[in-house]
């Protein structure tokens, strides 16, 4: 069988990446237990369930290049490469996913350890599935959307955000007709970056998941709908999208931005059948630690392909913590020539759902705040390097474009700001040479 989660978990733990707790543990507990660990942990006794748990496996840049096989500062660039060598699945028969099969008259999702993740969330929620679901023209697709527990066989999706499963499932209500859906539970790093990446409509993101393990990713049908989902999954849940529409209420949830947001209308899916290993770990993925790992290499590597689409010479990119790695970028360019920084900008501040982006000389390290302010502070004049653009697709969760004031299924639109902070026109380089002390090599030890 292809290396799953429970080998990563192996990996983390060999290098020392890895707190196991055997004490049994109040599921109350779980959420603060995998948060205030910097390392991924695994609870291998949660009361009242079977399952072990495991959260934090993709936390942070070093977990994530552990799950790729590279270094950290390689991440964006090994999806970039990635995107150009997919690799089709191949189809298996049989796997450990089939050990346990639950039939929909059994289907019991209290039995699962979806747990309340924050204090004011609107019920327990499973954050780490990856969706599956086919279209006639557009072929298979895979994606990440949140569910929150309704009643022992249905559960929320979390469907506000433009993507291809929401616009599958759009076509399907307008015919009156249910989306058949898989939720696949406790996947290797590898498969759930690739079914977070911004990839064409009409690109199966597990061919993307294949390229960056140098070898097919190996899918299995399911058992009562007509998808197939990786087989080294540790549940899969296969399930009808209702064609109720936008109608029911979902939250409040501690969305990826820190904060609580507002209830919303989402429709409803049906678990038809469960499938699991005999001893299958369920993956809590906890807002916001765990998403930040997984959607800043993406959000970087879209800026590098189109930054380097438009042969803008990038030699740096990054998406900050500090702005949920979703609402901001930086880059770097090699020696700009006048007008690719604001031209650099237009190209960035077109993904989604970035709000802001600063493009900068090579001469600036962007990944220290210090050297950005300075650079901001001294290359820039608002009434010559701003760029504003209006009327823009916005992500829903953001308080400020007011989307809980929007009629039922709306999308909202927000306004983003570019800062161009490269060397103005007509300013030579040498006007911003660094000083320098005479004997930078001399040790004060010497004189003490």
């Amino acid at each position: 069988m292809q290396p799953g989660l429970r080998e990563f978990i192996q990996q983390l733990q060999a290098h020392d990446d890895l707190v196991v707790i055997e004490k049994r543990v109040d599921p109350r507990d779980i959420s603060a237990l995998i948060t205030s660990s910097t390392k991924a942990v695994l609870l291998q006794n949660v009361d009242e369930y079977e399952y072990p748990v495991i959260g934090g496996i993709a936390r942070d840049a070093d977990k994530v290049a552990l799950a790729l096989g590279c270094k950290p500062s390689e991440v964006a660039g090994k999806l970039l490469d990635a995107t150009q060598h997919l690799i089709p699945t191949v189809t298996v028969t049989d796997a450990p996913l089939k050990e346990v099969i639950i039939p929909e008259d059994q289907v019991d999702l209290t039995a699962i350890p979806q747990v309340l993740q924050h204090l004011k969330d609107g019920g327990p929620y499973i954050g780490s599935g990856v969706q599956f679901a086919n279209h006639p023209k557009w072929g298979r697709d895979a994606g990440m959307y949140r569910h929150m527990y309704r009643t022992v066989n249905t559960m929320g999706v979390d469907f506000n955000t433009p993507n291809d499963i929401r616009m599958f499932y759009s076509e399907a209500y307008e015919q009156g007709k249910p989306l058949e859906m898989a939720v696949a539970i406790g996947l290797h790093p590898i498969e759930m970056i690739a079914a977070t990446a911004p990839l064409p409509v009409g690109s199966f993101e597990m061919e993307l998941a294949g390229a960056l393990r140098g070898e097919p990713v190996e899918m299995i049908r399911c058992e009562t709908i007509d998808v197939e989902v990786p087989a080294n999954a540790e549940i899969v849940l296969e399930c009808e999208v209702l064609p109720t529409g936008w109608t029911t209420d979902e939250g409040r949830y501690g969305e990826f931005h820190g904060i609580f947001g507002d209830v919303k209308n989402n429709p409803v899916v049906r678990v038809k059948t469960i499938t699991h290993r005999k001893d299958a770990i369920f993956h809590s993925l906890i807002m916001p630690v765990e998403v930040y790992g997984l959607s800043a290499p993406c959000h970087e590597f879209q800026a590098l392909s189109i930054l380097k689409a438009a042969n803008f010479r990038p030699t740096a990119v990054r998406s900050p913590q500090g702005a949920c790695t979703a609402f901001e970028l930086l880059a770097s360019l090699d020696h700009p020539k006048p007008g690719e920084g604001k031209a650099a900008l237009l190209a960035l501040l077109s993904i989604f759902p970035v709000k802001f982006a600063q493009v900068f000389d090579d001469d600036v390290d962007i990944f220290d705040d210090d050297q950005v302010r300075w650079a901001r502070a001294l290359r820039v004049q608002a009434d010559k390097d701003t760029v504003i653009v209006t009327g823009v697709q916005a992500k829903h969760v953001d308080p400020s474009v007011r989307a809980s004031g929007l009629p039922k299924g709306q999308l909202p639109t927000t306004a983003k700001l570019g800062i161009d902070a490269t060397i103005p026109v007509g300013i030579p380089r040498e006007a911003y040479e660094r000083i320098s002390y005479y004997n930078p090599g001399v040790d004060p030890e010497d004189y003490l």
